[in-house]
C-alpha cells in the first residue's frame, strides 16, 4: 500500500549539498513526486547563525509511519544531524546539518509522532512552501487547505527569498 507523504526540510550548514544528498536520500525511501522551491530565511529566535535553505516534499512511500519515521530518522544522523546549540548557542533554532519533519502522513491525526505538524501553524518557512506547492491540499484532521491558513495567519511575515538551486525538483 503506498502513502502520501509531506515533508519540511530545512538546513543551515553547507545548505546545498545537504539538501542535494538529502534529496538522494530521501528517493531510497520514497518516491518524491513534488517539491516547493527552495527559501533562505533567517533562524527563528536567532540571527547570530546561518541563514537557512527550507523546502517542502510531496511525495509516496511504500513504508508504514514508524518504519518510514525511523528511516528519516537514520538519514538525519548519516548526514551529520545535530543539535549544536549545545555547543554554540543557546538558542532553539541555531545550527541544523540537516533537520528533517514528518507534515502529513496521509490523513493520519495523532499525538506521536505529531500529525500534522503544528510547525504549519507557526513557521512562514513551512506554510508558505506548503501553500505554494499544495495549496488545495486539506489539512488532514480539518476542512481547511494550506493556502487558507496562509491567507487566514497573513503569511509571509518574514522575508523569505527564493534560491536559484541546480538539481531543483519541479
Amino acid at each position: 500500500m503506498t502513502h502520501q507523504v509531506i515533508l519540511a526540510l530545512g538546513t543551515n550548514i553547507c545548505r546545498r549539498v545537504s539538501l542535494s544528498h538529502a534529496y538522494t536520500r530521501l528517493q531510497s525511501i520514497m518516491s518524491i513526486t513534488a517539491s516547493s522551491p527552495i527559501y533562505e530565511s533567517i533562524p527563528q529566535g536567532n540571527t547570530k547563525g546561518p541563514e537557512f535553505f527550507n523546502t517542502v516534499l510531496y511525495g509516496v512511500t511504500e513504508l508504514e509511519l514508524s518504519e518510514f519515521q525511523k528511516n528519516l530518522k537514520q538519514i538525519e544522523k548519516e548526514m551529520g544531524r545535530c543539535n549544536w546549540q549545545h555547543f554554540f548557542y543557546t538558542e532553539v533554532f541555531s545550527l541544523r546539518c540537516l533537520d528533517i519533519d514528518i507534515i502529513m502522513y496521509d490523513d493520519v491525526v495523532s499525538t506521536e509522532p505529531e500529525l500534522p505538524r503544528k510547525d504549519i501553524y507557526k513557521y512562514d518557512f513551512v506554510l508558505k512552501p506548503l501553500a505554494e506547492l499544495l495549496p488545495d491540499t486539506k489539512i488532514a484532521g480539518t476542512e481547511q487547505t494550506f493556502k487558507e491558513l496562509a491567507q487566514e495567519l497573513g503569511m509571509p511575515q518574514k522575508k523569505m527569498t527564493i534560491v536559484p538551486f541546480l538539481g531543483e525538483f519541479k
